[in-house]
């Protein structure tokens, strides 16, 4: 199965404001944003999110954003350590 490739890149930025680490939905985070990438297509294996994505819109076939734009979270930097 072949790996659909979104804008997102692994990065260090923080958002001026941030929703609550609790409120990201972190079932539709892309495979980058998780420290332990796991498997590609198997979105089991994805552990440790650690980002969130902003305007979050188009979804794949798996239910992850494709759209937006990704910043480290603080409060999921915490949790995933």
């Amino acid at each position: 199965m072949m790996e659909l490739v979104a804008k997102f890149s692994h990065n260090s930025t923080l958002a001026e404001s941030e929703p609550r680490w609790g409120n990201v939905r972190k079932n539709r985070l892309p495979r980058i944003a998780h420290a332990d990438e796991g498997e590609p297509g198997k979105k089991s294996t994805w552990k440790y999110p650690h980002h969130w994505v902003q305007n979050g819109g188009d979804l794949d076939d798996n239910g992850v954003f494709t759209s937006g734009k990704m910043f480290l979270h603080r409060g999921g930097l915490i949790a995933a350590w």
